[in-house]
């Protein structure tokens, strides 16, 4: 198996935003649409889709690098993140891939994705540490992706 790239965040939401049909797009979509991209992605491949993590916030899996582009906006703010981004150096196979995940997930709206990755695994594991109150935002390891996506992950 050839080595896989790990992509900048920006040229990965560059990516989706392009191929999202509805404009303008969702903050919150975009980031659990980043979510399930780097999930399904470590799950496949064993490696990230771009170095960035994940915390388990209230409103669900967030990226505090991808949320800085749109923080205290509805709606993500493409055309300042398609200046400084390059959709097309993501490689063919890794386009497919998030074509196949956009598939799946693209149809949702935000609340809804974010309805359903609060019902998963990783997230509400990751949540269980708030139980004592505080409001610090915990990691979602990649290991604890890897182990509760594989379960669906059907390879041949």
């Amino acid at each position: 198996m050839k080595t896989k790239t790990i992509y900048r965040v920006e040229d990965v939401v560059a990516y989706i935003l392009v191929r999202q049909t509805k404009k303008p797009c969702e903050a919150m979509k975009i980031q659990k649409l980043c979510y399930y991209a780097q999930a399904w992605y470590l799950t496949r491949y064993g490696v990230p889709l771009f170095a960035h993590d994940f915390e388990a916030w209230r409103s669900g899996p967030v990226s505090p690098s991808l949320y800085k582009y749109h923080a205290g906006m509805i709606d993500f703010p493409a055309d300042k993140l398609l200046k400084m981004a390059e959709p097309d150096a993501l490689s063919q196979e890794d386009k497919a891939f998030i074509d196949k995940m956009l598939a799946v997930y693209g149809r949702y709206t935000g609340l809804q994705l974010l309805w359903i990755a609060k019902a998963q695994t990783p997230w509400k594991e990751t949540r269980k540490a708030y139980t004592t109150g505080k409001a610090d935002n915990r990691r979602i390891s990649e290991q604890c992706l890897i182990e509760y996506y594989s379960q669906f992950l059907h390879t041949k």
